[in-house]
């Protein structure tokens, strides 16, 4: 979610377009009593520009953690992904910081989530490292399942602390 200004400028002139997004990495890590760690990734991302706003939307069925059933339980029970199949972030195109052409930079933002029918405000750090011909962009955010009505994942005594990083990364070809 920071842009190169050749990207940023390409953006400017649309009134509403898909953006071309590759090599996308959507992920989620919890954790739990004696160090234990959930990890879902996927590799569905899709982004738009619409006037004001950048939209990434991650279609939620598709994550994995690479244990079936806990997948299953994820999806059906949790996430609910049949009533609330995605997340959207939408930031403002103003307020993202944009580095020089051809430099990295770091910076931190705010959106509003959509999560399991809940928008909230959120914060986020972004990455970008400008590269010949793409720019790898990376984000972090922290979330906590209660502000949006996510019941706490608990398995066979073993319940995921409420809080969780969601991380998406993807390249952003240079236009």
């Amino acid at each position: 979610m920071f842009f190169p200004l050749c990207f940023a400028d390409d953006l400017a002139r649309a009134d509403s377009s898909d953006l071309s997004l590759s090599q996308p990495e959507v992920s989620f890590t919890g954790s739990g009593p004696g160090g234990f760690q959930m990890v879902g990734k996927s590799h569905s991302l899709s982004a738009a520009e619409e006037g004001q706003f950048l939209i990434f939307t991650a279609p939620l069925k598709g994550l994995t953690s690479g244990i079936s059933l806990r997948d299953k339980h994820m999806k059906e029970r949790y996430l609910e992904v049949e009533k609330y199949p995605n997340a959207e972030l939408r930031v403002e195109k103003s307020s993202l910081l944009l580095p020089k052409p051809g430099t990295d930079g770091k910076s931190k933002g705010t959106g509003k989530l959509t999560l399991h029918n809940v928008t909230r405000e959120v914060s986020f750090t972004y990455r970008v490292k400008s590269r010949t011909a793409v720019d790898e962009v990376s984000v972090e955010m922290p979330l906590n399942f209660n502000d949006y009505g996510v019941q706490v994942p608990n398995y066979l005594g073993i319940t995921l602390k409420p809080n969780v990083v969601a991380r998406v990364a993807f390249k952003v070809p240079h236009r």
